[in-house]
């Protein structure tokens, strides 16, 4: 997923308290939303986390990705 411009996150597991996503790939040339056609960027712009870099985040908690 990095070499086309994406950030892949995978999830520890849903059983424990405090679950994250973890980071496990950044690409060298981000993709950015403005990049893409028209049609994947109306469907898209609604799976964004608000207050997320994930430039700057190599852990993502699991209960900020459920209040989008």
């Amino acid at each position: 997923m990095a070499d086309r411009g994406l950030y892949s996150y995978h999830i520890e597991t849903y059983v424990q308290p405090m679950t994250a996503y973890f980071c496990v790939a950044i690409p060298t040339c981000p993709l950015s939303i403005k990049g893409l056609p028209q049609a994947v960027h109306v469907m898209v712009r609604h799976t964004v986390l608000k207050g997320v870099r994930l430039k700057a985040a190599p852990r993502i908690e699991y209960g900020s990705t459920l209040h989008y």
